[in-house]
């Protein structure tokens, strides 16, 4: 497996076709929605948009925020004067591949030396489960 950074714009038709081959995606993690949100908040967001693939197969996309030394949902940061207007923030990836795409993501920021702070996974996420289990 391998896990590469890409610029928002460069993984929009690669996150569609996983947006149809996930079992846990909502509005909240379509590109669509990312897209706007950035188009109206993200101006200063320092985005880290990770790509995970097996080979030449893309399995997942985890959209961040780089602050700090912390990754963070794009889509769960805070705007309009410190307003929360996302209710979930979450990977998008090609369903059976969860938790191999949530342990690259957690190598790759160990070895950055990066904390992933992971606010507002859905109870009901695989990502939750992979998580907390």
């Amino acid at each position: 497996m391998n896990i590469q950074q890409y610029d928002f714009s460069e993984v929009s038709s690669r996150w569609k076709l996983l947006e149809e081959q996930s079992k846990n995606s909502t509005f909240f993690q379509t590109y669509d929605f990312h897209r706007i949100f950035l188009n109206h908040f993200g101006a200063d967001f320092n985005l880290h948009v990770l790509q995970i693939t097996e080979g030449e197969e893309v399995i997942g996309i985890a959209p961040f925020v780089l602050k700090e030394s912390s990754l963070e949902f794009i889509v769960t940061q805070p705007v309009l004067g410190g307003e929360l207007v996302t209710d979930y923030g979450d990977i998008i990836c090609r369903e059976g591949k969860e938790k191999e795409v949530w342990q690259e993501i957690i190598s790759y920021a160990q070895e950055k030396n990066y904390t992933l702070k992971l606010d507002f996974i859905r109870e009901s996420s695989l990502s939750y489960e992979i998580l907390c289990h």
